[in-house]
């Protein structure tokens, strides 16, 4: 009896470490300024190259993995060889470009965006391989979009188009709208008081 009153209290006692964890100190592991908040969001990201994108003036961080289709055993699945060498936004097809190089093999890449720098409407994106329609698998996670596709061998660009990216609008043409619109309205005031 003793004994399953021993085992009970230390599966209570390992329960509530699991879901109420402490310090080394015994203080709330919430509470305590010494703990730090992990910086990623989920593991994923622990695995994942990290590109920044500057857009007018703007970071934001892209991660992506570029994986080969056959693994080999002592050197894992990532791809060394492979190599993203830019990122950038085209605002006129609202798509997000990525120039690769030494795509030596098939490879799976995985990319992770922020939803702010590109999104599409009930999230239908096209994706194109070297200008080809291909297929990917999508999910989000948070502020960030996630997309999964197979890179084939001499792949040079991949181009993700959504419906929405930034900048919406550039300085430059706000700039000429608003001018646009100023001299309507002084052209048509004019003709009106005659």
């Amino acid at each position: 009896m003793y004994k399953s009153i021993l085992a009970t209290g230390v599966i209570l006692v390992v329960i509530l470490h699991v879901y109420f964890p402490t310090s080394a100190n015994g203080l709330d592991a919430a509470s305590d300024a010494s703990v730090q908040k992990i910086q990623y969001p989920d593991i994923a990201q622990l695995m994942m190259k990290k590109y920044q994108l500057q857009v007018e003036e703007k970071n934001f961080e892209i991660f992506y993995r570029l994986s080969t289709i056959e693994a080999v055993a002592e050197s894992g699945t990532e791809d060394h060889d492979a190599q993203v060498i830019s990122m950038g936004i085209n605002s006129e097809r609202s798509s997000l470009i990525i120039k690769l190089d030494n795509i030596l093999n098939s490879d799976i890449m995985s990319i992770r965006f922020p939803k702010e720098v590109l999104s599409a409407d009930k999230e239908k994106f096209t994706l194109l391989i070297n200008g080809q329609e291909k297929g990917y698998e999508f999910s989000v996670s948070g502020k960030y979009t996630n997309l999964i596709f197979i890179v084939p061998k001499q792949t040079t660009e991949v181009e993700i188009i959504g419906t929405k990216v930034i900048p919406e609008f550039t300085g430059g043409l706000l700039i000429l709208a608003a001018a646009t619109s100023l001299l309507f309205v002084r052209y048509f005031g004019n003709k009106l008081r005659i």
